[in-house]
Order: structure tokens, then sequence, then C-alpha cells
């Protein structure tokens, strides 16, 4: 089977298009997606993207994670797309539309000079119900976390803390993440104020485990932090825990963007299938 690998901000994913009419015919994606992730006997990611064909946009994208559980949406999931799509001559339109679990997401494609350097995704609006805050306090680890959720295509919960630790959210995410009150589970996001409109932030992703990053993390964290006045209405930067930074942006539209550099591609190839136990 016919596979490419690529990454934003070290958040990797397999793509696997599913309308090459030589491609191997796949039955179970959870299974598959389990063994190809794996880093050790597999080729290695966070996740697998499905390319297959939509009646509706210009594209469909199924997201599976590491640990084979769907997902609805992924920003950087959908930049890695966007990258194959580019590399494999697939579309020449600066203005795609991708079919997702979380609906039709609109990206544009910036260029220059005729290469790919960074794509704006809209994520949806501002006043929809979807990204409507809710605040939870929720006991884990001995101490009571103020748990603020939304959704960005995929449920995140946010937590403003003083200082960003991976062994705190390494012990936390999955507390917080598989917790009753959150019965499909969700995305744990820290998060620390920085200078400026700027935050950090490190993710907990459901189904993977701690992340380099998340673009929908990223744009749950700057509208928690809006809507609680943590940072003034505009353009928010955010800064992975790797050094990467996107924009989120509010638009005139009162919709929600993200501008981010292009994905990379690592490797392209071909796995075997369906020769081992």
């Amino acid at each position: 089977m016919y596979f490419l690998k690529a990454h934003n901000f070290s958040n990797d994913f397999i793509i696997i298009d599913a309308r090459l009419s030589r491609q191997f015919r796949v039955k179970n994606y959870a299974k598959l997606a389990r063994e190809l992730c794996d880093r050790h006997r597999g080729v290695g990611a966070d996740g697998c993207l499905v390319v297959l064909r939509s009646a509706v946009a210009d594209v469909r994208m199924k997201i599976v994670n590491a640990d084979g559980s769907m997902a609805q949406m992924c920003g950087n999931g959908i930049n890695c797309l966007v990258r194959y799509l580019v590399h494999r001559k697939a579309t020449k339109k600066t203005q795609i539309a991708v079919e997702t679990e979380a609906g039709i997401i609109g990206i544009q494609l910036l260029k220059k000079s005729g290469v790919l350097k960074s794509t704006r995704v809209k994520l949806g609006d501002m006043q929809s119900k979807a990204f409507a805050t809710k605040d939870y306090t929720v006991n884990a680890l001995g101490k009571k976390w103020r748990v603020t959720t939304l959704t960005m295509g995929v449920s995140h919960g946010v937590i403003f803390v003083k200082r960003l630790d991976a062994n705190l959210l390494a012990a936390l995410g999955p507390l917080i993440a598989g917790h009753r009150f959150f019965p499909g589970g969700i995305n744990v996001n820290l998060a620390r104020v920085t200078r400026g409109d700027s935050l950090e932030i490190l993710t907990y992703e459901r189904g993977v485990g701690i992340t380099m990053a998340c673009g929908t993390g990223a744009a749950a964290v700057a509208v928690a932090a809006q809507k609680q006045g943590k940072v003034t209405d505009g353009i928010t930067g955010i800064y992975f825990a790797n050094g990467g930074k996107v924009l989120i942006t509010l638009g005139a539209d009162d919709g929600v963007y993200i501008t981010s550099p292009a994905a990379e591609i690592i490797c392209e190839g071909q796995v075997l299938l369906g020769n081992r136990k």
C-alpha cells in the first residue's frame, strides 16, 4: 500500500489515499492505524489520514488516531492533507474545501512564486454553539482544576496555568480526557499567558497522548483566553512546546482562522500489509 508521511510542527501523520485505483482495499482502518502508527513496528505517527472522494467538497478526510479511535477534525492533519494534495498535483486551486466529520472546512493555500508557504484554515464561527465555552471543576491529583471546554471540530478542555509542565500533563491528561463529565472524551490543553497577546500550550490528545503540537487545541486556547479576557480580541499568537507558532485570528466575518506554515513531507513509499500476525 502506498503512503506518504508528513508533519506540521512535529505532529506527524501517515496519509493513505483510498481513491487510488490500485490502492490496497482497507476494511478496518482502526486496526491499520494501530499497526502503522506503532513507532517501533510500523511507520510511526500520531495518526492516519485517509483521503476519500467527496460529493460536497474537493476531498473528504477521515482521521484515525494512533490507538484506532476516530477524530472529527485535526488542524495539523488538514495541513498535512493539503501538502499531500499539492505534492501529488491533485489540485491547483488556492481555495479548497475538505469534508470532515466536523463539517466542511475551508482552506486558503498561500503561495509564493507558485510554492506553498502557508495555509489559512477557517475552523468555524465564533458565535456558533460549538464554540460556546463551559467551565467544569474537576478534582484530580489532589487538586481542583478549572477546565474550560469548547469544540473546534473536536472537543477540547483548556486549563490555564502559571507554568507548563509535561510531567503534570502526562499525569493529568488521561484523568481529565476520560473523566465522567466528558463521556465522549476530550483533548486536554495546558496554557500559559506570556508576553502581549501570546500564549504557550501543551496538549494531551485523546487516543494519542502528549503531542508536539495541536492546531485545534491552539484555536481552543485562543478562544477561551479571549472569552476570559486574558488576551484582547483580534490576533493571538500561540506557541507550541516545540517552539512552533501559529496565529489565531477572529475575522471581520466573526470566523475563527488558524494560519500556519505549510506542512513538510517526511517520506513516501510502500508498506506491506496482511503478512503480520
